[in-house]
């Protein structure tokens, strides 16, 4: 082709232009080389869906003729197809391409590509919640990456290893920090801005799981610098979700839908917009903007189940809970906590359910000790849930947080354990127990300093100056 011919070393330029011509033609093999270039192109300068057309026009192609392209170049556009469906947040579409081609990937023996196909496997099975095939993934990426050596191969590895392990299996500390440098010794020997930044990421959510909300504010900021610094706005998309979400647990309502405004500002992913939008609903809901709550929580909840994104969607659900105990519908509210609970159980997502608990021993406390007096339609249309929550309120709060305190991948100092620390002194000051409500609103305390003056630290100050009036 003329086109062809004219363009000698600047074929990605008019790869489109290839791709159309060759698609009209018998010639599969060269149209299927120009769509994937097209797809990569377009990647590359986040114009998602025109990648993902190109793409998909490849993948049709080789499911009509599969000799039009080698075993290793359908290995190659999955790199890139694998990475762009992530992003879009079609995680069903990353397991089943990375599946339906496993056998002639398999062909191909050790290689990075097949590593970098695998850990787009293994995040989409984990925000599915499939933490078990995860893990067995995993583990499949973790020994070719070891008989590979390279350190890209190494840093999509231990990126893959610290997500599952932040969900299930978690590691010791012991084992925890030489993974964490080895991940970002390797990350930073590559030139893949990509796995730079996602290392960094799953770092930051393995330590939001301890409860190092500190290190992993650390870790966010760090991101969004590198963001800046190479122009791409995924890491600041990241990062600023991170950011949400550890301004959500210190009670910083206001901060937390300031970072998901940004985010959704600046994001060109689907994967971040998402997380901002839980992180935005969530912070609407407990600023009591309720209209505004329930429309963000809707539109993510029904996006979330549309794309099997069951990761997001349970860490959204106690949000939706508490947005209906603030419509006056307490009992729903429980429900919705307790079915999100029931569901992190059977996914053995440990972490997040205990988490959840922490949710529902403030809703019980929020009923046993108003800090303003009810409205009586609150009364009249909530009765039967209310007694019940003032009948077994208090020993369901102590054996909720024995539960929580006893999860080994909780730190001792971090935020989970502070906030447990809070609930017990709360409930003890109500019950007029001076000397334990004291003893553990100050771990409370001293826990909540580590992250500087936030609302939540405010909050046990105020409760321990109540004490000692």
């Amino acid at each position: 082709m003329e086109i062809e011919r004219r363009s000698g070393n600047r074929l990605t330029e008019v790869a489109e232009t290839l791709a159309h011509h060759y698609g009209q033609t018998e010639n599969a093999d060269k149209a299927f080389t120009y769509l994937s270039m097209a797809g990569s192109k377009s990647l590359s300068i986040y114009s998602l869906e025109e990648a993902e057309a190109h793409f998909s026009a490849a993948i049709a192609l080789v499911a009509a003729k599969p000799h039009c392209a080698s075993d290793q170049q359908i290995a190659n556009v999955l790199v890139d197809y694998t990475l762009l469906e992530n992003a879009l947040g079609k995680n069903r579409n990353v397991v089943d391409i990375a599946e339906r081609f496993a056998a002639r990937l398999d062909k191909l023996g050790d290689s990075d590509q097949i590593v970098l196909i695998r850990h787009q496997k293994v995040f989409s099975l984990c925000f599915m919640t499939e933490f078990q095939a995860a893990l067995a993934e995993q583990l499949k990426i973790t020994r070719m990456a070891e008989r590979l050596g390279d350190h890209r191969s190494m840093a999509y590895a231990c990126a893959s290893q610290i997500l599952v392990s932040s969900a299930v299996a978690p590691k010791t500390v012991e084992q925890l920090e030489p993974l964490f440098q080895n991940a970002l010794d390797a990350a930073s020997r590559t030139e893949d801005s990509y796995i730079r930044s996602v290392v960094r990421w799953v770092i930051a959510i393995y330590e939001i799981s301890r409860g190092k909300m500190k290190v992993a504010r650390d870790i966010a900021e760090e991101m969004s610098a590198i963001g800046r610094q190479l122009n791409d706005p995924r890491p600041i998309g990241m990062g600023m979700g991170v950011l949400g979400w550890i301004a959500l647990t210190s009670d910083d309502y206001e901060k937390a839908l300031n970072y998901a405004n940004e985010c959704l500002r600046i994001a060109y992913t689907p994967q971040e917009r998402m997380n901002a939008l839980g992180v935005k609903g969530a912070a609407l809901a407990l600023l009591r903007r309720l209209d505004e709550a329930e429309v963000e929580l809707t539109k993510i909840r029904t996006q979330l189940t549309e794309l099997n994104w069951r990761y997001e969607l349970l860490l959204t659900e106690p949000a939706f809970g508490v947005l209906a105990i603030l419509n006056e519908k307490v009992g729903r509210g429980v429900r919705i906590i307790k079915s999100a609970i029931a569901a992190l159980h059977r996914d053995g997502w440990r972490a997040a359910e205990d988490w959840t608990k922490l949710f529902l021993c403030e809703v019980y406390l929020e009923v046993m000790f108003p800090k303003e007096k009810p409205r009586l339609s609150l009364l009249l249309k909530n009765i039967p849930i209310l007694i019940y929550i003032l009948f077994v309120g208090p020993s369901s709060i102590e054996s909720l947080v024995s539960q929580i305190r006893g999860n080994p991948q909780f730190d001792r100092n971090g935020h989970h354990i502070g906030r447990a620390e809070m609930i017990l002194g709360m409930l003890y000051k109500g019950k007029k127990k001076h000397a334990l409500a004291v003893a553990h609103l100050t771990a409370a305390k001293r826990i909540f300093a580590q992250l500087g003056q936030t609302p939540i630290l405010a909050r046990v100050e105020a409760a321990l100056m109540e004490l000692v009036q």
